[in-house]
């Protein structure tokens, strides 16, 4: 375990995925205590009652780190007390950061499904904005995920609606948003080379128009200005 928690510390903040009864999942934000075989984590306190645990589902821990995010996958060793818990590390996977990926707002069609591919033939692609890079994607969805989980995607680009980028994603972020929504980022698993163009050509198309829209808006703004200079400031 030691490898695996080389990035965590004494008081190192977490998002702490739980599983609870029911196959459901809760996620609440938690600290490390003790760095030692086995982690000891406390989370936050809630005003609900403590999660009633399920033992023998995985417990997914999101560590932040500027550049890039880890996700450790963990076991429950025993529950120290309120809010104490007892974790072994089973494995680490690291993320480019979506935070910090070269990226742009968009308006785009999604749909976004788990398991087997013939699901997706009973959802309908929905416009949403979007923040999108070549490393992953972040959006609200009626649906419910949580960390670690992974996501299939069909994202349909303006100028690309006849060839959908198609990837498979791992959720690195899930933030309820209010009336049964989660803002929820998603890292690229598989993304190909030809869906990594097609992405980056929107990109270049996109940061044109915002180019050519600002500097028409910048004519617009000085255009008085130049105005009052060749009638010698006259109004």
């Amino acid at each position: 375990m030691k490898d695996l928690a080389s990035d965590l510390q004494e008081g190192s903040l977490l998002s702490v995925t739980i599983p609870i009864a029911r196959g459901n999942r809760v996620t609440l934000d938690g600290a490390v205590e003790e760095t030692a075989d086995p982690l000891i984590i406390r989370i936050q306190k809630t005003d609900e009652n403590e999660p009633a645990i399920d033992d023998h589902q995985e417990w997914v821990l999101t560590q932040e780190l500027g550049d890039r995010v880890h996700l450790y996958h963990a076991g429950l060793v025993r529950i120290l007390g309120p809010r104490r818990y007892a974790l072994t590390l089973r494995d680490r996977q690291t993320h480019k950061s979506t935070r910090k990926s070269c990226r742009i707002q968009a308006r785009v069609r999604i749909r976004e499904w788990t398991g087997h591919s013939a699901w997706s033939r009973l959802r309908k692609a929905k416009p949403r904005q979007v923040t999108l890079s070549t490393s992953g994607i972040c959006f609200l969805t009626d649906d419910h995920f949580h960390p670690g989980q992974k996501v299939n995607l069909e994202i349909s680009l303006p100028g690309h609606a006849f060839r959908p980028v198609q990837v498979t994603g791992q959720i690195i972020r899930a933030l309820p948003k209010g009336a049964g929504k989660q803002e929820i980022a998603v890292a690229f698993l598989n993304l190909s080379s030809e869906d990594s163009d097609i992405i980056e050509t929107f990109f270049i198309r996109e940061q044109f128009r915002v180019m050519t829209d600002r500097i028409r808006l910048l004519g617009e703004a000085l255009s008085p200005s130049l105005t009052e200079k060749e009638n010698g400031g006259k109004t």
